[in-house]
This record gives C-alpha cells, structure tokens and sequence, in this order.
C-alpha cells in the first residue's frame, strides 16, 4: 500500500507513489503558450493530469503533465513506459505539484518536481486490525453497525 505523508508543509513518497521532475518545462505548447508562465501560476500541492501521448513522434510511450492552466511538460523517458501502461490500464493516479525551483537571477528557468501516487484508497480507508476478517472495508463495517443498531 503506497502512501503519500505530509511532515511539515513537505510530502514524502511512500510504496507505490514517486516524485518525478517534469521534463520540457523550457518548451512552448502547441497553442504557443509558455510552459513557464503556467508552472510560475502553480503553487504546492496543486493538482495534476497525467495524459498519454502514443502519437508523439519521439517516444510512443510520452505522457504529458496538466495542470489546470494547460500542459508544463512530460513525465521523463525512462519511466513513462511504465507510467503510460498502467495509465491505459485504467489507473487513475493522484497527481500534485511537489516543488517548483528556480525563477531567480541566476536561475531564470523554472523547474517542477511532482508526486504521483497510483493508491486508489486513501490509507484510512484500508481495513484495520479488529476481530472482523481484514478482507472487510471499513465502508462494509460502518454498513454492519448501522444494520445491528
């Protein structure tokens, strides 16, 4: 079970979940806006689209990152194989802005780092140590209590 915790105002992958630093960040979008620009308008813990891309011409497995503003770049090569695959298996991973860094003299150029979480339940949802069977959720023990009340 993978988990995403938060320590202060830092998230910090856990099991199934990675951070991964967008690459592109410096190319314009097809519409001509900025990458940049629209990284700049992104704060913490902004949500994410992750959208496969099979028809781009340099890797078959490319898939974009969106943010609400429109795409800032592209999952990096050695791993969006993986990440197209489970993506067209249906996976539907939490997505959100871990760090942007740069935008300063000597570093003019925005970088973006992201974390994404392939969990489908959120941790307190999973079943927990009782005397019940573990294979049942909590949403089935809730649904026991209100039956015996």
């Amino acid at each position: 079970m993978a988990t995403v915790v938060l320590v202060g105002q830092q998230y910090y992958p856990r099991g199934d979940a990675c951070e991964i630093h967008v690459h592109g960040v410096s190319y314009r979008n097809s519409d001509g806006s900025s990458r940049q620009d629209i990284i700049n308008r992104l704060s913490r813990n902004d949500p994410l689209r992750l959208i496969p891309e099979p028809s781009n011409h340099y890797d078959k497995h490319a898939v974009q990152v969106m943010s609400r503003y429109g795409m800032v770049g592209y999952v990096p090569a050695d791993m969006s194989a993986k990440i197209a695959t489970r993506l067209s298996a249906g996976a539907s991973p939490n997505v959100f802005v871990q760090w942007v860094a740069g935008g300063s003299p000597s570093k003019p150029e925005l970088g973006l780092g992201i974390i994404v979480d392939f969990d489908t339940e959120p941790e307190w949802l999973q079943p927990v140590a009782s005397q019940e069977p573990t294979s049942m959720s909590i949403w089935g023990r809730v649904a026991r209590l209100f039956h015996e009340s």
